[in-house]
């Protein structure tokens, strides 16, 4: 997920949020409703609560259109077109219909559909553009996971189809939000497992360069 949330659950989560944020908003809820008490009712029941209203209001709709700029884009990144292998065979997909556990064929400017961990590569290695994530500029360079370095053969570069047959697992935390700290553990049929780390990931949106 690359949203905060979805249409049906933004308003509840948003108001989680602005009451979590801001706990003085907790104190004047209490107001309004005791002011609801006919025996401690001080002003009228809508004048007491059209102040926090109108913040919370406000703040609700700015939120609302940055999150719907959000989703936008995530749909226009999502509707973008990559190669997986399925079926022992190359196909084109949009970035939204990736599978978790798919293997993904990068070229020269491409980008990274999905949070990846890099097999196979010309000479084991290759940079990576990640201005769009954190705007810096200087390439950064990925290495081939250990694990896979034997199975996924400096030919299946040339012939990606070779690594269909390829089974392992990846095993990786949930994303937490922060670039520099992939960890995980990668296994490549018989090999023992391997440590993943931030030298082995291909975040979404950054760019292969060669």
């Amino acid at each position: 997920r690359t949203t905060r949330s979805s249409p049906l659950s933004f308003v509840p989560l948003n108001l989680v949020e602005q009451f979590h944020a801001r706990p003085c908003y907790l104190y004047f809820l209490a107001l309004i409703v005791l002011n609801q008490l006919p025996q401690l009712a001080v002003f009228g029941r809508a004048a007491s609560a059209a102040p926090l209203l109108a913040v919370v209001a406000a703040t609700a709709a700015k939120d609302a259109l940055e999150e719907l700029r959000r989703w936008r884009a995530v749909g226009r990144a999502n509707a973008r077109r990559c190669e997986v292998l399925r079926g022992g065979a190359l196909a084109q997909v949009a970035w939204g219909e990736v599978r978790e556990g798919e293997l993904v064929v990068l070229r020269e400017g491409h980008g990274a559909p999905a949070d990846l961990a890099l097999l196979a590569a010309a000479g084991g290695a290759a940079f990576v553009d990640t201005a769009a994530l954190d705007g810096e500029r200087a390439l950064k360079r990925r290495v081939t996971a250990r694990a896979a370095q034997a199975a996924a053969s400096q030919a299946a570069v040339a012939a990606p189809e070779e690594c269909a047959t390829l089974c392992g697992t990846l095993l990786r935390p949930p994303p937490d939000g922060e670039l520099d700290t992939f960890r995980g553990e990668a296994r490549v049929g018989d090999e023992p497992p391997a440590p993943l780390t931030p030298a082995h990931a291909l975040l979404r949106g950054s760019v292969l360069r060669l």
